[in-house]
């Protein structure tokens, strides 16, 4: 099956999934290129568009897609009930705790990138939160990649994503992240991240600031990572 790469779909990052439990499929009738199919999630604004080597291939996977997403929400319905009824009891007070962190954690704290106050998103592997704008800055700066050149041949390296953002309000997430975030919020990781911004602090975005400016601010902080004290980290 070939993954066809033009304007009619966006294109897969390594590493990138889909899950199947959320989306559906059907033949693509308006491909540029016979037999191809293709896949709407709710996480993608315009289908994934897929191509397949004849009629009777194109038949098979949308057949055998379909069962897959069959299956996993017939699953899910038929075990919801049975987990919803043995683990409220045993994680109702785990729940409180939890949201309450997390309430306190939106609360007590303000955008890492503007100061915008209550952010509710966070970058998993930059450890900072960040508000909504900012956010979409950050999915926006997308992955390491690195041409390797060697005598006359060369090779492209795709590193990983630079901020991997999730809700704090909508993700599910695990108990030592929400801990990470709560014992160490935006004053104790700009202390790292912005520890050299001293000769920049004019530049420094506020929330009210364009898309621009905190797009420029942002790249300078985590890309160029010019106010680190050490930027080789």
């Amino acid at each position: 099956m070939i993954k066809k790469q033009d304007q009619q779909g966006p294109v897969i990052t390594p590493g990138e999934l889909v899950n199947l439990k959320f989306c559906s499929v059907k033949e693509s009738v308006d491909a540029e290129y016979p037999f191809c199919f293709e896949i709407n999630s709710v996480h993608h604004k315009k289908p994934l568009i897929f191509q397949t080597h004849s009629e009777i291939e194109l038949k098979e996977w949308i057949s055998a897609l379909k069962n897959v997403m069959e299956n996993l929400l017939s699953n899910n319905s038929a075990s919801f009930a049975m987990n919803m009824y043995n683990s409220y009891g045993s994680n109702a007070q785990e729940d409180e705790t939890r949201h309450g962190k997390i309430k306190e954690i939106i609360k007590k704290n303000f955008c890492a990138d503007c100061g915008e106050a209550e952010p509710s998103w966070i970058s998993l592997n930059l450890a900072v939160l960040v508000c909504i704008d900012c956010s979409g800055v950050h999915r926006k700066l997308g992955i390491f990649i690195v041409i390797f050149v060697f005598w006359k041949s060369s090779c492209l390296i795709i590193g990983p994503i630079i901020s991997k953002i999730r809700s704090l309000k909508l993700d599910s997430l695990n108990e030592h992240i929400i801990n990470l975030f709560y014992n160490y919020g935006t004053d104790k990781v700009n202390q790292i991240w912005e520890s050299q911004v001293t000769g920049y602090i004019n530049l420094k975005p506020k929330p009210g600031s364009s898309s621009f400016e905190k797009e420029k601010w942002i790249r300078m902080k985590y890309i160029d990572r010019i106010f680190l004290k050490n930027p080789g980290i």
